[in-house]
């Protein structure tokens, strides 16, 4: 059989934001979470669906904070129901997993168990590696469920990488009090795509570019890039250009691709859902700035080769690079004047700002931020504009692969 790994996530609700970008990155690796957010439906009865759930569980994470460790009420009980549960198992069954989401106690009565940070570097994967233990112990589920550095559903086309991306609602933009975000973030809203996608997991590189800027004639520092930047993204390219490369990949690709499917820049709704998931998280990876995740200007001064943050500054969907590194050109129209966005939020996609065939004259959106750029800047919810046939050193794209009715 191949039911996927179950999982039931103890946390207290103060650090319900935290645990909600667990959730998120368990679930994009197709293991079944019980996360009560999600899980709880209106009229249920906690006190009947909690227990049940923990009763059927492969996995208990109790998710450990400075509040959660000495909080009373239920998740002191959803300890000790979890606690009840392991001693029902065989001696030395990996049942449950205590991780620290801050420094802070470990309480007496799991401290029995090797509890892991969650906020060090690669502490991710290393779960994911404890949970492929479990998987290894239970023949009903499949190995290829969960593995790290894999994602389920990805594909190649095209010599790129491909992460899917489910249709439904998210959150876009950012919050009128929000302290950094600037008015054409505004206001945060929540909007659906009716759609599945894939989205390339990185920005385009030197090498995938290569072949088709000889072959375009195009400028010359790209390829001389390619000489030596090789898993680099690909910079000083237009938006004239990135919609010519999706062209070319169309035209040279189109026996790899599945029946209607083409390449094509991501429209802003693609791009965000993919970058921050359907809660709309800040960055990429959460909620809470952390230095070393991404390429920002309190990373470095330049580029960065594209897999050089994976997997810790990941989306929700395993995309790479959505905050920092290079601004990523999307589909999407800004306006006339980069002072002024004609198209403003909520975003509405019928009102011609995906129009692919508009002037030059009219401004394209950025997304995502660049290796000179600060946190405020390279967070999933930031735009700007920039001219079509111009580029920058700091600027770069990734494609999506979509079905035909789009």
């Amino acid at each position: 059989m191949s039911d996927p790994l179950k999982v039931f996530l103890c946390h207290a609700s103060e650090d319900s934001l935290t645990v909600r970008d667990l959730y998120q990155k368990l679930a994009i690796l197709g293991i079944n979470v019980w996360f009560d957010e999600e899980k709880l439906l209106p009229g249920m009865e906690w006190e009947i669906e909690i227990p049940k759930a923990v009763k059927n569980t492969d996995v208990v994470i109790v998710c450990l904070s400075k509040s959660s460790s000495t909080k009373e009420g239920y998740i002191q009980k959803e300890i000790k129901l979890a606690l009840d549960t392991a001693d029902e198992k065989p001696e030395g069954t990996l049942f449950i997993i205590p991780i620290r989401l801050e420094e802070c106690n470990v309480p007496t009565r799991l401290s029995k168990w090797q509890w892991m940070d969650l906020f060090l570097k690669d502490s991710f994967q290393k779960l994911i590696l404890s949970l492929k233990t479990k998987v290894e112990t239970l023949e009903r589920t499949s190995l290829t469920e969960i593995h790290p550095g894999s994602i389920p559903g990805q594909q190649t086309w095209g010599n790129i990488e491909f992460v899917p991306v489910k249709a439904g609602s998210f959150l876009m933009g950012s919050k009128n009090n929000h302290p950094f975000a600037n008015d054409c973030e505004k206001p945060q809203h929540t909007i659906s795509i009716p759609y599945d996608f894939f989205i390339s997991r990185y920005p385009i590189t030197n090498t995938q570019y290569h072949q088709f800027a000889i072959e375009n004639q195009i400028n010359k520092n790209v390829q001389n890039n390619w000489k030596t930047m090789l898993e680099y993204p690909v910079t000083q390219v237009s938006w004239h250009d990135a919609m010519k490369f999706c062209e070319w990949l169309n035209y040279r690709y189109v026996k790899e691709l599945p029946e209607n499917m083409y390449f094509c820049l991501p429209t802003e709704l693609e791009w965000e859902k993919a970058a921050r998931g359907t809660f709309g998280n800040e960055w990429p990876w959460g909620n809470k700035w952390e230095v070393g995740f991404c390429n920002s200007n309190e990373s470095g001064n330049t580029t960065t080769p594209v897999k050089y943050y994976s997997p810790n500054g990941d989306s929700p969907y395993g995309a790479t690079d959505m905050a920092g590194n290079v601004w990523e050109w999307t589909l999407s129209l800004w306006g006339i004047s980069q002072d002024k966005n004609d198209f403003a939020y909520p975003y509405d996609p019928a009102d011609g700002r995906e129009d692919t065939k508009a002037g030059f004259n009219f401004i394209r959106v950025l997304r995502g931020g660049s290796f000179q750029d600060t946190s405020q800047n390279v967070r999933c919810a930031s735009r700007r504009g920039g001219f079509p046939l111009m580029s920058w050193p700091s600027s770069g794209f990734r494609i999506v692969c979509v079905n035909t009715s789009r």
